[in-house]
């Protein structure tokens, strides 16, 4: 693992700081945080890259009626219902975190550039242009009963939409809005709540897209606003950060 390339290395850094490697790669890793200074440094300057995002997510408390919905699905006495609300809490926390760190990761290889699948062109230096950095957003409820977690690559004009804790609207599309200085919403496009889905962006919406641009997502009739404004209820809101 030590004689991996560097950029390999750094991705390997920042999958062990984001919590996603398996069991074998995870014990490699801290092998290398103890005895390799390099890798220890990236993995600490992953953990401070990441630290803001992830700070952004609070534990949740279960709704009043939890107990009894539970007591009712398993058929469990109420002995037992303090571990059954805990472990309700941290499954709510751990759906939201795995979520946002699929985003984040998702995130973490534009920024790396390690896209295995396509050969890149060899470019000369001259052509090169510094790369710009890519901003994560948690779009969320106040009650965090809704939340996406939003990625965007200025370097592909792509934004990248993960729905974290989302419900199906029948009938309704999901709409994500950039909301601008001048207060006007304007349409990034429609954006599932049971899958991810990657949105190309209009260039006369790049310059609005930035570090703590207001995001928004609405629920709209199916296909979107009929006005070119939010129409339905507001669900999620959430500021871009720097990754």
């Amino acid at each position: 693992m030590s004689t991996r390339p560097e950029d390999d290395r750094e991705l390997f850094a920042a999958e062990y700081a984001l919590g996603i490697l398996e069991a074998e790669e995870r014990v490699q890793a801290e092998r290398l945080v103890r005895s390799d200074g390099g890798f220890a440094r990236l993995v600490e300057d992953w953990d401070e890259r990441l630290s803001p995002m992830l700070a952004e997510f609070s534990p949740q408390e279960p709704s009043p009626d939890m107990w009894n919905r539970i007591n009712q699905a398993l058929d469990r006495d109420d002995s037992r219902s303090s571990n059954v609300v805990s472990l309700d809490r941290r499954l709510t926390l751990w759906r939201t975190y795995a979520a946002f760190a699929t985003a984040a990761a998702a995130a973490l290889l534009l920024v790396v550039g390690l896209d295995r699948t396509q050969t890149l062109p060899v470019e000369q230096p001259s052509s090169l242009q510094p790369r710009q950095p890519v901003l994560v957003a948690n779009v969320a409820a106040e009650d965090r009963s809704t939340a996406f977690v939003v990625t965007f690559d200025p370097n592909r004009e792509s934004l990248l939409v993960i729905p974290a804790l989302a419900s199906p609207a029948p009938g309704h599309d999901h709409e994500l809005w950039v909301i601008p200085a001048s207060g006007t919403p304007r349409s990034l496009g429609l954006v599932a709540s049971t899958s991810s889905r990657n949105l190309n962006v209009r260039a006369d919406l790049l310059p609005d897209l930035r570090r703590d641009a207001t995001l928004a997502i609405s629920v709209e009739p199916a296909g979107g606003s009929p006005t070119g404004q939010p129409t339905g209820p507001v669900v999620a809101t959430g500021k871009m950060i720097l990754i």
